[in-house]
């Protein structure tokens, strides 16, 4: 039996694909087998497929019917143990193979496992230092926890399953278009345990299109639609206990993710919709700073690196108008606001400083240590504020 199935949809990325199959053709794990399932391409994906790879890759087609049938599709070609997904546009590094299949092989309890990533922009090029999923810890993926937020935020492209476990649940559900990682995450935690690799060994592309980030308005719904299905059928299949309240704080962060997708678009009556569904669901919302709060600042940073060049105006304009939203609806909380417009300027402070826009990126930080005094404790924030502070570019301070 081959040990691993590498599955490949893929849909009119003809040039990107190809950095895919080469990433995987660099494994220094060799015992896998590459399906790629072409969900109705009309870019010539094939043709260059068989051009190029044809020894190499077993390609199937099929008419356009989604990621999740053409991923479900490749799981019934498999013939390995283990199956690893590679979304057509993006990269793995050379052991990543290796590195999981080993965790999997040494620990029979463990189902999944999924590894930190790195992201790169449509050129490939690193768009920050910073890992995606560096916070994640294996103990915290609970039940609670994956019904609040989609902890494992790699994409499949960052994890490796057993096929038998993939033939216990049935695959990804078709029905789900927004979400179906998140979806089969949640119903493989009720069957066996996650594991996880603290280093990078994905690079996960992100376009330069909001579209990407922010669904349009009828998007933004389907979305909403499909994620609380899910959290519908998790709660429905879940044997355990549950602590009081769960359930509606798990539905009122879809409606607040909706709320602040519809302020990213401007688009004020949906806004205020979902806001106040939200609320009606979760009076407290504004006590959850850790979540609620950094999900405002994650899409304030978003409007600003859509942008070319950098507009950070549009993440503070964004973060005034959410806050006159919720004032509207009865609901405000000093603590709260000054704990979100901390962690706002810190973001555009150390955007600006990567951007090396030193007096812009200071002026950023002292405006969040002005709000929050916690940032002071901030080795990055003090390094930036006093070297620029004295006139000495801090990357040229430590090359001395």
């Amino acid at each position: 039996m081959t040990n691993v199935s590498v599955i490949i949809p893929t849909y009119n990325r003809r040039e990107l694909i190809q950095e895919a199959l080469n990433s995987v053709l660099a494994q220094s794990f060799r015992d896998y087998e590459v399906i790629v399932i072409d969900d109705g391409s009309d870019d010539s994906t094939g043709e260059m497929i068989k051009d190029k790879f044809n020894e190499k890759v077993h390609y199937s087609w099929q008419v356009n019917q989604g990621e999740s049938v053409a991923r479900n599709k490749g799981i019934e070609l498999a013939k390995g143990e283990y199956i690893a997904f590679l979304d057509s546009d993006d990269r793995w590094l050379p052991k990543k193979l290796d590195k999981q299949v080993r965790v999997l092989d040494e620990n029979p309890d463990i189902g999944v496992v999924f590894c930190q990533a790195w992201s790169i922009n449509e050129e490939g090029n690193l768009l920050d230092s910073r890992v995606i999923g560096n916070d994640l810890r294996v103990n915290e993926i609970t039940f609670e926890n994956l019904v609040l937020h989609n902890q494992i935020s790699g994409s499949p492209s960052s994890s490796m399953i057993r096929q038998v476990i993939l033939e216990k649940i049935g695959g990804f559900d078709p029905q789900i278009r927004y979400g179906e990682d998140w979806d089969l995450w949640l119903r493989i935690h009720s069957l066996s345990k996650f594991g996880f690799i603290s280093e990078p060994l994905v690079q996960l592309r992100r376009h330069q299109d909001t579209q990407c980030y922010f669904p349009s308005i009828e998007g933004n719904a389907h979305r909403l639609e499909d994620h609380l299905v899910i959290l519908e059928k998790a709660f429905a299949n879940w044997q355990g206990s549950l602590s009081r309240g769960l359930q509606e704080k798990a539905f009122a962060y879809q409606y607040a993710q909706a709320f602040l997708a519809e302020e990213s678009v401007q688009n004020t009556r949906n806004a205020k919709k979902y806001l106040q569904k939200t609320v009606s669901l979760y009076p407290n919302i504004l006590y959850d700073v850790d979540d609620f709060g950094q999900l405002i600042v994650d899409n304030g940073a978003i409007l600003v690196q859509v942008t070319q060049p950098w507009d950070y105006d549009a993440a503070i304009e964004y973060v005034v108008k959410v806050f006159d939203d919720l004032t509207l609806v009865g609901i405000s909380n000093k603590h709260f606001e000054s704990v979100v417009w901390g962690k706002l300027y810190a973001m555009l402070g150390f955007l600006a400083a990567k951007s090396g826009e030193d007096i812009i990126a200071r002026n950023y930080l002292i405006s969040a240590i002005r709000y929050d005094l916690g940032w002071l404790r901030n080795r990055g924030v003090l390094s930036i504020v006093s070297q620029s502070l004295i006139g000495q570019n801090p990357v040229k301070q430590m090359r001395q």
